[in-house]
């Protein structure tokens, strides 16, 4: 079952139908998506997809779906361009998609300990970003990346 606790939405227990139950209620959603401005789902292991709408949750600051076999970055997530954190760390993701740069809200982002050989060149426009963690992947390749660089934590 989901706790919304304050404006953070937590996970109690592994349920299959987490986000079905969640996205069911049309006549809560808008209620729903204007409050929640963080997931949490590190504590249900198994989740392999998103949503797609979850883009709807516009108030949305801080993701972290860390510890699920996703292997495919969750396009959806794309759409919510105030994002402002984002693990996805352990989760079997080989790459993130070409639009991922509009997410340039975006100040923390963690990718450790993935499948990832490469990274889209839209991270260029990441220009908010301080806190970057790709650690542990299979890079091939960097992308160039034309930002400072010195406003960032590695």
């Amino acid at each position: 079952m989901w706790l919304l606790k304050g404006k953070q939405l937590y996970s109690k227990s592994f349920i299959q139908f987490y986000w079905s139950m969640w996205f069911f209620y049309d006549q809560y959603r808008l209620f729903i998506f204007d409050c929640i401005d963080c997931i949490d789902c590190t504590s249900i292991a198994g989740i392999k997809e998103l949503p797609d709408s979850i883009k709807e949750c516009k108030s949305l600051r801080s993701i972290d779906i860390s510890v699920n076999p996703f292997e495919r970055f969750p396009d959806a997530i794309t759409h919510i361009v105030g994002l402002r954190e984002l693990y996805i760390n352990d989760a079997y993701i080989e790459y993130l998609p070409a639009n991922f740069g509009r997410l340039s809200a975006l100040r923390t982002l963690e990718l450790r300990e993935n499948n990832m050989m490469t990274l889209p060149k839209s991270m260029s426009r990441l220009v908010n970003l301080q806190r970057l963690d790709i650690g542990n992947n299979d890079f091939t390749e960097l992308v160039r990346m034309h930002l400072s660089l010195s406003h960032i934590h590695f």
